[in-house]
Formats: C-alpha cells, sequence, structure tokens
C-alpha cells in the first residue's frame, strides 16, 4: 500500500494487516490459491531483495532483456550444482534454435564464467557494471545495455 488518503486502499490495508500507514509502502504478495498474503519486510530499493522475495513465492519475474526459458535455465543451473555441464549444454542448444542469440548468449556466457570464477560472479559482476552505468562517460546506449546484462544476471543470484 502506498496512496495515502484513499479509502480503498486503507480498507484494503486493514483487512490484511498493513493498516499502520507510518509503515507505508507496505508490499504484500498473495500466492495463486492462497487468501493469506506474505509480507515483503525488505528495503524497497533493493532489487535484489524484492526480486528474491517473488521468486520465492514460485513467481517468474521477467525483467527486461531477460527471456523466462534461460531465467528457469539459470536457477537450475545454480541449485543444481552437479547438473551444470548439462545444463549449459541445454542453454547452448536453446540458443543454436533462435534467431537472435544476442539475450541468450548472455545466459551461457555467465554460466561458463560461473563455472570458471565460482558462485559469487554473478554478484560481482552487477556491482561492477552498476559501477559502470555511474560513470559519466558512459554513452546511454551501453548504459541500456548494461542494465539487461544486470537483469539477465539477477537470474543466478540465489537466496540464502
Amino acid at each position: 500500500m502506498s496512496e495515502y488518503g484513499e479509502s480503498n486502499n486503507y480498507e484494503i490495508a486493514e483487512r490484511h494487516g498493513a493498516g499502520d500507514m507510518d509503515k507505508w509502502p507496505t508490499y504484500v504478495f498473495f500466492p495463486a490459491n492462497s487468501k493469506e498474503g506474505v509480507e515483503f519486510a525488505g528495503d524497497e530499493q533493493a532489487m535484489s531483495a524484492m526480486l528474491a522475495f517473488i521468486k520465492k513465492q514460485g513467481v517468474h519475474v521477467g525483467l527486461p532483456g531477460s527471456m523466462e526459458e534461460f531465467d528457469v535455465l539459470a536457477k537450475d543451473f545454480m541449485e543444481k550444482k552437479d547438473e551444470r555441464v548439462n545444463i549449459l549444454q541445454k542453454a547452448e542448444k536453446a540458443m543454436a534454435d533462435l534467431q537472435d542469440k544476442k539475450t541468450s548468449l548472455h545466459y551461457v556466457t555467465a554460466m561458463k564464467k560461473i563455472m570458471k570464477k565460482g558462485d559469487n560472479f554473478a554478484q560481482g559482476e552487477i556491482d561492477r557494471l552498476k559501477k559502470m552505468i555511474d560513470e559519466e562517460s558512459v554513452k546511454e546506449e551501453k548504459r541500456d545495455e548494461f542494465g539487461i546484462r544486470i537483469n539477465i544476471l539477477y537470474s543466478f543470484l540465489v537466496e540464502a
């Protein structure tokens, strides 16, 4: 709930235990087939925390530039360490079947680098790309490209 003064929002918030306007905005996710909401308790600016929260509820989050099929492969890749070679091969085969391979190549490259550099590669690369985006000398087109790469790398983050 984030809008002050709207009676409909307040009534809904009250009904779901989020009526304290001093704590707004409050985020409550309602999984399919459930009347119980799950409250998000995190910094609203922390994208990775928000994504982890939503993904934990079994929802696919399609960020700009991401591909659902490859997001699923990325999740499996991080969770099933003993199957990484097979999952990488699946990703490469899926990429070969695509007309435009540019986005899927980011997933395959990340998988290879994780295998070589370790599971912390994705977070380290996200941090590096965010710093580059903040540099004044980086052109807008490159910033957009870095943003897409960051969105793809979020698919490789594993919740603790």
